[in-house]
């Protein structure tokens, strides 16, 4: 089985909680007319079997949300209604287990009472965290599991253990992830989902501005027994980050003919906005980013847009229908082209902010849309623009 990190460190975790078990749906036998075929009723651990599965089913979405966007009490109050639910179905689990202990589904059971608690506790239930550690750590020392699912429940483990530290800041979450995923390459040393572990967390250190510790774990990946193609990517991950402090010297001739030179900026503060029309989060950024540029241009803000759609009319659809005033560069190469390449560009939006004296400040993946955010990009602009050169 092949993990893939789902990563809740920044983002809301699914509103359905149940962990592939009953993701297909029932299948019915056919009969065939006239075949007289009987199906055999089914046992007591059968029946309650299927019964948990059903049980382990979320609540439908309300119908109402696919006329109206939900709003944030919407999506909370639904967690919430999910909450005792996933708790009604690990003790259906735990029941199961308990009445069919020779049963060949009773490990599972036991592994699905642990993921609907952890569900529960995720969804808001945070009293549940202790029976979620206690429940984990029984399976941890289960050796009948096979590997996959130990290295699975490891997975969840790290990704447990890195959320609790959410309250010290995101700095102290990816720590203990970058702790708990070297344990796991102990754990599992032939597995090579540690190695691909190592290289989300490299991106997230980078996702976060924690340039040195991204730095150096991408120098221990390349020193280690990791695959080549990840050793050939790891490197990229880190080296937009080569510009960072810097003068940045970039000049072209813009898609509507200007001609566009960083190092004649000099005394301006540049966005410098890596984007695409096929990023929802660069369109959905682009009011925002407009705003400022319209409050601070003539402060003396400018804005260089770097666009890697392959198709120029697709640009400029979007440079009209948004009002993006400011030059823009077409390469027509997507980000795995000359200037995606040169500039270490592996994911979009990505805003460089540059000061007055051409050095790259700051390197945002997005910006923020909280109003209680004090670290917006007005903010950090406008203080750029009161700085003494």
């Amino acid at each position: 089985m092949n993990y893939r990190f789902a990563f809740i460190l920044c983002a809301a975790v699914a509103v359905g909680f149940n962990s592939g078990a009953a993701d297909k749906p029932a299948v019915t036998t056919p009969i065939t007319p006239g075949a007289n075929a009987v199906r055999p009723p089914l046992s007591d651990a059968d029946r309650a079997w299927s019964d948990l599965l059903k049980a382990m089913e979320p609540p439908a979405r309300p119908v109402a949300w696919q006329q109206k966007a939900p709003s944030k009490d919407d999506i909370e109050k639904y967690r919430r209604s999910i909450a005792p639910v996933a708790l009604k179905a690990a003790e259906m689990a735990k029941a199961f287990y308990t009445r069919f202990p020779e049963h060949g589904k009773a490990t599972e059971a036991k592994v699905q009472e642990y993921r609907l608690i952890d569900a529960a506790v995720q969804l808001g239930e945070t009293n549940q965290m202790q029976r979620a550690d206690a429940a984990l750590a029984t399976l941890m020392e289960n050796k009948s599991l096979d590997e996959d699912t130990r290295f699975g429940l490891a997975v969840e483990n790290i990704q447990r253990n890195a959320m609790k530290k959410k309250g010290d800041g995101m700095g102290a979450v990816l720590a203990d992830y970058e702790k708990g995923t070297r344990e796991l390459r102990k754990q599992f040393p032939k597995r090579v989902e540690p190695y691909q572990f190592m290289l989300q967390v490299v991106q997230l250190y980078g996702d976060n501005m924690k340039a040195e510790k991204a730095k150096a774990l991408v120098q221990e990946l390349l020193a280690s027994d990791a695959p080549a193609e990840l050793k050939e990517v790891a490197p990229k991950l880190v080296r937009r980050f080569d510009y960072l402090g810097k003068p940045i010297d970039f000049k072209f001739t813009a898609a509507d003919g200007r001609p566009v030179d960083l190092t004649k900026m000099r005394g301006k503060v540049v966005l410098m906005d890596f984007w695409a029309s096929w990023c929802q989060p660069c369109l959905i950024a682009f009011p925002e980013v407009r705003a400022t540029y319209e409050k601070l241009h003539q402060e003396g803000f400018e804005i260089v847009g770097v666009n890697f759609d392959e198709d120029k009319s697709d640009m400029i659809k979007v440079v009209q229908n948004s009002k993006l005033v400011w030059p823009h560069h077409f390469g027509g190469q997507g980000m795995d082209g000359k200037i995606g390449e040169q500039f270490g560009i592996m994911g979009i939006p990505n805003l460089w902010i540059i000061d007055k004296k051409g050095v790259v400040r700051e390197m945002k993946q997005g910006i923020s849309r909280d109003p209680e955010e004090k670290t917006g990009l007005e903010k950090i602009i406008r203080d750029l623009l009161n700085e003494k050169v």
